[in-house]
């Protein structure tokens, strides 16, 4: 709410549906976030000479590509994790789905 319209919009889009007597659920697509740009090595060292903008620290939330090490991983997780929980708690959907094998299959365990 800090972002964007101000506003809860998750909130008001659940309770305008329960009132309808429908089931709310959501889909949370960012599982591949950590991972889903991964261009070929070569293009990667040519991005990474040009300074492209995925190895730019004020994109490091959004793209996650230039510290690919088990420790940003770890992080990557348990930030993903405690925003499930959030949106578990705060909204107990009755369905939720996670998208997961776009392109590797590295998260999968």
């Amino acid at each position: 709410m800090d972002m964007g319209p101000h506003r809860d919009l998750i909130g008001e889009l659940c309770k305008a549906v329960r009132k309808l007597g429908l089931k709310f659920g959501f889909t949370n697509h960012e599982i591949e976030n950590f991972q889903f740009i991964n261009p070929p090595a070569e293009m990667l060292s040519k991005m990474k000479a040009e300074h492209a903008d995925l190895f730019d620290p004020k994109w490091e939330d959004f793209y996650h590509v230039a510290d690919r090490s088990d420790e940003a991983c770890k992080n990557f997780l348990i930030d993903w994790y405690k925003r499930n929980v959030e949106l578990i708690n705060k909204y107990k959907p009755d369905i939720l789905w996670f998208d997961n094998g776009i392109d590797q299959r590295y998260l999968d365990p």
